[in-house]
This record gives C-alpha cells, sequence and structure tokens, in this order.
C-alpha cells in the first residue's frame, strides 16, 4: 500500500484513542525537533491528528497536542480548523483545553516523560504558544 493512501502512525494513535501511543510519538517529536510533523495531513479528508482529536472528542489529547506545537490554523478539505470543527460540535472541553497552555508541573511531568521513554529532552520543551484564529473564515464562509 501507498503510504500517502493511509493515515500516520500518529493519525492513528488518535482515532484508536491510545493515548500511550500519542504521548510517545508527540513526544518524540518534539525530541527531534521537527514539529511540523504533527501538522501532517491524512490523505482522503486533509485532517491532521488535531482535527482528529476534536472528531473523537479527546479534550486531553488536544491540549497535548496545541502545547506541543501543533498548529490550530491547518484546514481540512472543507475548509474546517480544529477550532471549526470542535465549536460546530459542540465540544466545549475541546475548545477549552485548546486554548490553555501546560503549567510548570505538567511540562516537568513530560520532562521525567522523555527521560522514562528513552527519548532526548526537548531543548525547548514547549514552543511559543499560538492560540487558535478565532476569526478564521472556513471555505463556506461561516
Amino acid at each position: 500500500m501507498i503510504d500517502w493512501l493511509v493515515d500516520r502512525k500518529l493519525h492513528l494513535a488518535v482515532i484508536s484513542q491510545n493515548v500511550d501511543a500519542v504521548m510517545y510519538l508527540v513526544m518524540a517529536t518534539l525530541s527531534c525537533g521537527v514539529m511540523s510533523l504533527l501538522d501532517l495531513q491524512n490523505y482522503e479528508f486533509r485532517q491532521t491528528a488535531l482535527h482528529l482529536a476534536v472528531i473523537t472528542n479527546q479534550p486531553s489529547v488536544v491540549r497535548l497536542l496545541v502545547n506541543c506545537g501543533a498548529s490550530s490554523d491547518v484546514r481540512d478539505q472543507r475548509g474546517n480548523t480544529a477550532l471549526h470543527l470542535a465549536c460546530s460540535r459542540g465540544l466545549v472541553q475541546c475548545v477549552v483545553e485548546m486554548v490553555r497552555e501546560f503549567t510548570t508541573e505538567e511540562c516537568s511531568r513530560l520532562e521525567q516523560y522523555c527521560q522514562t521513554a528513552g527519548l532526548p529532552t526537548p531543548a525547548n520543551l514547549l514552543p511559543a504558544f499560538h492560540l487558535p484564529n478565532a476569526h478564521a473564515v472556513d471555505y463556506e464562509g461561516a
């Protein structure tokens, strides 16, 4: 099967709600310093892991992804960002977690996780925090 026809490992971990796998893949991505991997889109619907975390109503995964650098401005094939999807589905907790920064204690736990998992601790655990663009317009003008 051709790689671009299937979901990425992170997408599959999110869809299957395997939080341990999501945590490992996100932290491994941060350790490599290639945050753009968090924004890879699947082939059919052009959804990122963040879109899928919202669709499957996983607020803690939404928070992890956003705070670790996943872009909340990426649009799917219908022009929707993850924030659009959360709002249109009434997923208030996903919206709340999308705009809530990690605490110092949570950052320390993530550093410990990296050490326990044998991953290099990211030099800058959390990139600059970017709130979703609440004024973004989808392709349908909504």
